[in-house]
């Protein structure tokens, strides 16, 4: 929260690097776990739910698919 509230106002690249490098981020969405020959999609599905394309009225990705967060 502290990470976000302060950058607010800041540009939107500079919000989202504060999102990934944040520890409560990392441990909300288990990049603890995350390795090169496995990696964990959580914070990739998040980015493109939360901060950037959303979803449709259903849920449903707005503009990505599945192999968009693989990548």
């Amino acid at each position: 929260n502290e990470a976000l509230r302060a950058r607010a106002y800041d540009r939107f690249i500079d919000l989202l690097l504060a999102s990934a490098k944040s520890p409560a981020m990392m441990v909300y969405l288990n990049t603890d776990v995350n390795v090169k020959e496995s990696p964990n999609e959580n914070y990739a599905r998040e980015v493109l739910e939360l901060h950037t394309l959303g979803v449709d009225e259903q849920g449903k990705p707005a503009g990505y698919t599945q192999a968009d967060i693989v990548e």
